[in-house]
């Protein structure tokens, strides 16, 4: 189940998390309920990533199980290497969206 957190409840939340969350938990432009939005989202989108980036590692290494398993034939083989080729293109995107992320975040903040 997924629960906001309650207003009242925001500052003590920013004491742990420090004063560079202040300004999130605390909601911007007068809203009380923007600061937690913006947190959810960010757990959601960094989960996110972080599972896209678990699932393109494992694409790695099974394309290198394709290409140790083709045993000489020519199109197993080309299969396999544009597998690993996508694989690489997929992670390359995705560490570019943490990073802008993290951009985005730290502008927030």
């Amino acid at each position: 189940m997924i629960r906001f957190v309650d207003p009242a409840q925001a500052q003590s939340l920013s004491e742990f998390f420090g004063d560079s969350k202040n300004q999130i938990f605390n909601g911007a432009a007068g809203s009380k309920n923007l600061g937690t939005v913006l947190l959810f989202v960010d757990f959601v989108i960094t989960k996110t990533l972080d599972l896209v980036t678990w699932v393109g590692f494992i694409m790695v290494l099974y394309s290198a199980y394709l290409y140790f398993t083709a045993y000489g034939e020519e199109s197993k083989a080309e299969n396999a290497k544009k597998t690993l080729i996508w694989s690489i293109v997929g992670l390359i995107v995705v560490g570019l969206a943490k990073l802008i992320v993290g951009i985005i975040n730290r502008e927030l903040s």
